[in-house]
């Protein structure tokens, strides 16, 4: 039994054409309604079905002032709705060194994790002294590209004294400096800017245990294979989580998600 399908092609102008699909016994080709000279109108994939009461492949019908600015402030409304995150700013820290090499380090650690990292987060390197920039160039820098929300992430091994007191002290002398200038968008509200810490790198045993043992085998050219090869202490990688980044940037996106 023959039958025909009519059904609307969209090409990439949104044109609409009407094509006739028969079938029968001898599988008759496709044979298409419209051809060149015959004219298409535009089908606007914005406008509501109702604006085409006799079909996409008629003309729509216009609607009057007032249907717009309720169609122009649904858009809006819906644009207001949709879930936005806060940009966040990661200021990576080390204690900075004479050497330009060493330094170096540092911002290759953070074009690689922001190569990585959620597309809400900026990561800038800095340093605790010696060098530039220093913790208040970076805290200013995000703040002046709209960043008020800053987690700092000592990259240092031990909890000493840099990590448990000078850190601490000249981030709160750059947020006292920083919150008293003037930007383009003027001056900060109290409160505005959020400055956080995490832990430092190395606090985290586990991980760091971890690492040295898979470097000492590297070294001795032991394969540990599928199975645990370390004591008490060492973490089989296959076996913890770091996060969807893995190894160190996995360590980090946790400090700093216990800070969130």
């Amino acid at each position: 039994e023959d039958y025909k399908v009519e059904k609307s092609t969209f090409t990439r102008k949104w044109s609409t054409t009407i094509n006739t699909v028969e079938s029968s016994t001898d599988n008759e080709a496709i044979k298409s309604s419209t051809s060149e000279d015959d004219e298409v109108e535009l089908f606007d994939p914005l406008l509501s079905p109702h604006s085409y009461p006799k079909g996409t492949h008629t003309k729509p019908i216009p609607r009057s002032g007032g249907e717009d600015e309720a169609y122009a402030a649904a858009m809006a409304m819906a644009n207001l709705q949709q879930p936005t995150k806060q940009n966040i700013g990661v200021l990576l820290i080390d204690h900075g060194s004479r050497r330009q090499t060493s330094n170096e380090r540092l911002t290759q650690i953070a074009t690689l994790y922001q190569s990585r990292a959620p597309s809400h987060y900026t990561v800038k390197a800095v340093h605790m002294e010696i060098a530039d920039p220093s913790i208040q160039d970076g805290i200013r820098e995000f703040v002046s590209e709209g960043i008020t929300k800053i987690v700092c992430h000592p990259y240092f091994l031990s909890p000493g004294r840099h990590v448990l007191e000078d850190i601490p002290e000249l981030i709160n002398e750059a947020i006292e400096v920083v919150s008293k200038e003037e930007f383009d968008f003027g001056v900060l509200s109290e409160g505005e800017l959020e400055v956080l810490t995490t832990d430092p790198v190395g606090s985290n045993l586990d991980l760091m245990v971890n690492l040295i043992g898979t470097m000492v085998d590297e070294a001795a050219g032991v394969d540990g294979g599928e199975e645990e090869s370390y004591e008490s202490g060492f973490v089989n990688e296959k076996k913890k989580d770091y996060g969807a980044m893995g190894g160190f940037f996995g360590e980090v996106q946790r400090m700093m998600d216990e800070q969130l």
